[in-house]
């Protein structure tokens, strides 16, 4: 385990962000299931992004690493391999797990850390109406049998990503239609999805009135032979608030408007009273005095815990909605959350679907334990920068499932750390 010792400091000078791992993800498997030679551009170091080239060499694939990212060669899927490791990572789990039976007709998914504690009873519910057995709600779980046909129905209430992993699926097997039951959460990553998908040669409509995707592929995946991977907003929103909260950043390598729901991170900032500008490609974030706010994070919940940090120092208390899936994160979210905000002074309330954050404390040092959760690692270390006494950051190697490089950077922006 990595502990750090974080030092009061102010965060100057210019940062670029890796690349997102939510579209990584989706372009690596787009990459596969066209059959082809693809050529991927991007930052492909994180463990989780590690994850799905790993259950995609399994598959067959050949995965050959460049200095900008990797060449993925699936013009032969002759492996062999019938277990699938996801590591800890959600996405590759809940995408590739009713995609897989196209390829083998019985398998196994094993993973690391909480990932066996994150659902998939939905998914498991949609693939066996359709043929194909998942022997339980969550994994370790073998997989028997093929697919009998290819319209599906989910209930989506739980993950969007369970819409990604079927959208895939239905596209492999030429096409047809996904009916949604429940809450169609988080659009803004099914846009991601979509978007991939019409890259790669895939036609999604979404009918809102009958809550259905019908999905047409005539030629099946069709490889763009090389694709870029954009810069990734989640990682961004943490030194967008270094800086209003303690300094002045220039963080680079991103679009905007942008698909990715994080993005949202400069209007919620912006409404706050932050000084947030973004031109020609850079996203600046200043000093800025903040106010308190509610936010509705359903659509984008990654950015909960650094924007609970940055509207702990707002005057005024603020009020963060629609919290309830952060319980079945990599941690419970909602509570690492409160608990790492009151190791150093902060007083928070929470309830089923919401938390309220008290601004304005005054802050001491203390001991945030990360739980194994990256995102709460890297607020935790944010956090820290901000307080005149020594605060340590337990099991800070955690932040390598999305941002390998982020102490460097932290470093290299002025952080203090032992």
């Amino acid at each position: 385990m990595t502990d750090l010792k974080v030092f009061k400091s102010s965060f100057n000078g210019n940062v670029t962000i890796p690349s997102s791992k939510s579209v990584a993800h989706r372009m690596i498997i787009a990459s596969v299931l066209s059959g082809a030679c693809s050529t991927v551009i991007g930052n492909l170091n994180s463990k989780d992004i590690k994850a799905t080239l790993g259950c995609m060499e399994a598959l067959g694939a050949k995965v050959n690493y460049t200095k900008d990212g990797a060449i993925i060669d699936a013009t032969k899927l002759m492996g062999e391999a019938n277990t699938f490791d996801v590591n800890e990572s959600g996405s590759t789990l809940r995408f590739l797990l009713p995609v897989l039976p196209i390829y083998r007709s019985n398998f196994s998914i094993k993973g690391a850390g909480r990932i066996g504690e994150r659902p998939i009873k939905s998914l498991k519910t949609a693939m066996e109406a359709c043929g194909v057995k998942v022997s339980g709600d969550y994994i370790p779980v073998t997989v028997e049998g093929s697919y009998d046909k290819c319209d599906f129905t989910v209930n989506a209430t739980e993950s969007s990503q369970y819409v990604t992993g079927l959208l895939y699926t239905i596209a492999k097997l030429g096409g047809g239609k996904l009916k949604i039951e429940g809450t169609l959460t988080s659009k803004g990553y099914i846009d991601i999805t979509t978007g991939v998908l019409k890259a790669y040669g895939v036609a999604v409509d979404y009918s809102e009135s009958e809550k259905t995707f019908t999905i047409s592929a005539p030629n099946g995946f069709v490889s763009p032979k090389v694709v870029n991977v954009n810069g990734d907003w989640s990682s961004a929103c943490f030194w967008a608030v270094a800086g209003v909260l303690s300094g002045d950043i220039a963080i680079k390598g991103l679009n905007y408007p942008d698909s990715q729901p994080d993005s949202i991170i400069v209007d919620v900032l912006k409404k706050a009273g932050g000084n947030v500008s973004f031109k020609e490609g850079v996203l600046y974030a200043k000093k800025s005095t903040l106010k308190a706010i509610e936010f509705d994070a359903d659509g984008s919940p990654d950015i909960v815990p650094i924007l609970a940090v940055a509207l702990s120092q707002a005057n005024g208390d603020s009020l963060i909605t629609g919290t309830a899936r952060l319980k079945i994160k990599e941690s419970d979210r909602v509570k690492a959350v409160a608990d790492m905000l009151s190791a150093v002074g902060i007083k928070t309330e929470i309830g089923e679907n919401h938390m309220k954050i008290y601004g304005g404390a005054t802050l001491h040092g203390g001991v945030i334990d990360s739980v194994n959760d990256h995102r709460i690692a890297m607020s935790g270390m944010i956090l820290g920068s901000l307080i005149d006494e020594v605060t340590t950051i337990l099991g800070t190697e955690c932040t390598a499932k999305s941002y390998p490089d982020f102490v460097k950077d932290y470093l290299n922006l002025g952080g203090k750390i032992v």
